[in-house]
């Protein structure tokens, strides 16, 4: 602050701010945290339907199979001004390339299941050793494309019935014929897994928040390798309703935060204004509510160059300033 630098300091400025200022400006208060429990370069997350004229904080983080994680990316958004775009682009109409990407055997065995869809869309399977699917993994409102699901806690040398379900943004529904996974060997495929180069960080290429009518806000990211996504969604309140940083009303920061500690006749009346003949109040001289005279109408609230933080020399220049024939 320039005050603070000032030959004339007011003794509040360092250390009693709150006396006059609300220093906390804004308010950023959590809404939700949306975590993906699935591997993907690339996804849609609904982050809601949520009010028009509010702004909002998105701060997001990836992590990779050996839970390295990036540096956090942010965006603000205020959901009026966003991108719009219909519904129809992503209706869900096919399934394909299902397949087991890998088997892995220790305590439990794991499996690494994919397949594609034609438009981000759910990832979901559902699977179990009977006739019967008494097992069911989903990811939630996250979509993707290409989706990369592990199922845990599979148990040695079985084989589960399994097939894949997927939901468009629309909520259509499509679902895949019946496969069978074979627990008794190990095995790695050739496709994309996410045990790919330890070296290689993961990184965010891109977000973007759109909406589409009546359904709400949803964010597309991106990122260098396939990875799970953390999304944390903030609503950014406004807590100023004064004319300077932190300040409550003009009236209260101009003439009744003064008075807490300076009596109302220890310099020139404040709160009135200019009636009598002789004095004119300039259009360069600080006043509030249309000529209201206030204690920052003559001083510099937090101190200044003059004696008694004055706006210029007190024994004048600044009496003239408003006080015609003052020295005649």
């Amino acid at each position: 602050m320039k005050a603070i630098e000032s030959p004339y300091r007011h003794s509040i400025v360092r250390d009693g701010c709150t006396l006059c200022h609300d220093i906390q400006e804004r308010v950023d208060e959590k809404k939700t945290t949306i975590k993906s429990s699935v591997f993907q370069k690339e996804g849609v997350v609904y982050l809601g339907i949520l009010p028009e004229d509010k702004e909002y904080q998105i701060d997001a983080t990836v992590s990779d199979g050996f839970g390295i994680s990036c540096e956090p990316k942010n965006a603000v958004i205020t959901p009026k001004e966003l991108r719009k775009k219909p519904e129809e682009a992503y209706q869900l109409k096919w399934i394909s390339d299902v397949r087991i990407e890998k088997i892995k055997k220790s305590l439990f065995a794991e499996a690494v299941i994919s397949w594609a869809t034609n438009v981000p869309a759910t990832s979901e399977v559902e699977y179990g050793t009977a006739k019967k699917h008494t097992n069911r993994f989903t990811s939630g409102d996250i979509y993707t494309k290409k989706h990369l699901v592990t199922l845990n806690r599979l148990r040695h040398k079985r084989k589960y019935r399994y097939r894949i379900i997927s939901r468009d943004i629309s909520g259509n529904i499509l679902q895949s014929k019946e496969y069978i996974l074979d627990t008794s060997n190990a095995f790695t495929g050739t496709g994309e897994t996410m045990s790919e180069d330890r070296a290689d960080h993961p990184s965010i290429n891109n977000m973007q928040a759109f909406k589409i009518k009546g359904r709400g806000v949803y964010l597309e990211i991106s990122a260098n390798k396939p990875v799970k996504f953390s999304i944390g969604l903030k609503e950014v309140k406004e807590k100023n309703d004064g004319q300077c940083y932190g300040s409550p009303a003009t009236r209260y920061s101009t003439i009744n935060a003064c008075l807490k500690c300076h009596p109302q006749d220890s310099s020139h009346p404040v709160g009135v204004r200019s009636g009598r003949p002789g004095i004119v109040v300039p259009d360069d001289v600080a006043t509030i509510e249309k000529g209201l005279i206030t204690c920052t109408t003559c001083h510099y609230p937090h101190g200044g160059e003059n004696l008694y933080f004055a706006r210029m020399d007190f024994k004048k220049n600044m009496c003239a300033k408003c006080h015609v024939g003052y020295f005649k």
